[in-house]
């Protein structure tokens, strides 16, 4: 629901991440520099890298070429995420739902409850090679071994550089990585593979794949991704907004609030002439109303957003009271004992603080830094505005 910037903290922990997979592997380590014991490990490292390059269908390339192939997939920018994830080299990983494939797991689960015996029957082998590869990969790439810690980065480190304190995909929920007094991580956001890594493998350590996140949306994500809006790239922003019904706000606009009352909202789209001329966000010019629209329905779906948003009644009532009493008339009198001047003699940043001042938002900090930021910001816009 709101962008993960590209910041500078976000670049650099994409260049940690890549150094890590680069220690795993022991890429650029001249073997004669190493001890017994290292060298031991370098060996093994390295038999594990050449059946990741043979799995991924690397090694017809040079050695250059490889490792550039696998840093490729490993930092992919989230602009080629997605044609990564349809590149041909890969088809072979990919999982389908095909009938034949569900009918390996069918026999899977009977083999498991003991009702069915010995080895996998020729009809299924090819469904547990492909399987297993897949396994191999996510084990050989080292996602387990990411989440598990690591001396120098695992994903308390990768969350914490990345430095994002909401979860983007509900804006309701701080995402805070804790560490102890020795370093290591105790408490972090969970890590959403935005492809999902038993259909896609290959991805699952790709960093722009790996979306920090709360539990209640990591659960709820459903495997079809192309249905929601992908943070690195989008947002709802201004075109998708959450609104009272008319009729309330026009009585909390007469200052009648009950308090008793549940005021219910919901998502609205609002474009420009542009844009509904061009049928192009301004925004984003690559993504087309109608798509936006798809996505934003089914992300408010697939999360729950509007049934989730309309349990925070406390903060709406909050919010709208505030709005009422003191955002109003009040305002002169706010600006006279903050300021020392007349509300008509302060600079518009001046307005603006004053009056989240005021309606209790927190001065200077944007969406990605403060829960239900969008759904305050938009109940305050159409109470002014609409």
């Amino acid at each position: 629901m709101i962008k993960v910037q590209l910041n500078q903290d976000v670049k650099d922990a994409v260049d940690e991440h890549w150094k890590w997979i680069k220690r795993r592997f022991y890429i650029d380590v001249d073997y004669s520099s190493l001890n017994g014991s290292k060298k031991r490990s370098w060996t093994c490292a390295q038999k594990k890298l050449n059946k990741l390059y043979s799995l991924l269908g690397f090694m017809p390339l040079t050695p250059k070429e490889r490792e550039k192939a696998l840093h490729d997939l490993i930092c992919v920018s989230p602009q080629d995420l997605k044609a990564l994830r349809d590149d041909a080299r890969f088809a072979h990983l990919v999982k389908l739902e095909t009938p034949t494939y569900k009918a390996y797991q069918n026999w899977k689960r009977k083999k498991k409850r003991g009702v069915r015996r010995g080895k996998v029957p020729k009809c299924h082998q090819k469904e547990y090679d492909a399987e297993k590869d897949r396994n191999s990969v996510i084990s050989i790439l080292g996602y387990e071994d990411l989440c598990s810690g690591d001396v120098d980065w695992d994903a308390y480190r990768l969350c914490d550089k990345i430095g994002l304190l909401v979860c983007p995909y509900c804006n309701r929920q701080y995402v805070y990585t804790i560490f102890n007094k020795n370093g290591c991580g105790e408490v972090r956001p969970q890590l959403d593979h935005f492809y999902v890594k038993s259909k896609y493998p290959y991805l699952s350590c790709s960093f722009y794949n790996l979306i920090p996140c709360c539990p209640t949306c990591n659960l709820g994500k459903n495997d079809n991704p192309d249905e929601t809006i992908y943070p690195y790239e989008s947002e709802f922003g201004r075109n998708a907004v959450f609104r009272l019904d008319p009729v309330e706000l026009q009585n909390l606009r007469h200052g009648k609030i009950d308090l008793k009352k549940t005021y219910f909202v919901s998502i609205e789209f609002e474009y420009s002439d542009s844009e509904k001329m061009n049928q192009k966000l301004n925004a984003y010019p690559n993504l087309d109303i109608p798509n936006f629209e798809k996505q934003v329905r089914s992300s408010d779906k697939i999360f729950h957003l509007t049934d989730l948003y309309n349990k925070h009644q406390i903060e709406i009532k909050e919010l709208m009271c505030r709005q009422i009493k003191y955002a109003g008339a009040c305002l002169g009198n706010f600006s006279s004992f903050i300021y020392g001047k007349k509300y008509n003699d302060l600079s518009p940043s001046e307005k603006t603080d004053l009056k989240q001042y005021v309606l209790g938002l927190p001065v200077m900090f944007c969406n990605e830094e403060y829960p239900l930021r969008k759904l305050k910001e938009d109940l305050i816009d159409q109470f002014e505005n609409g």
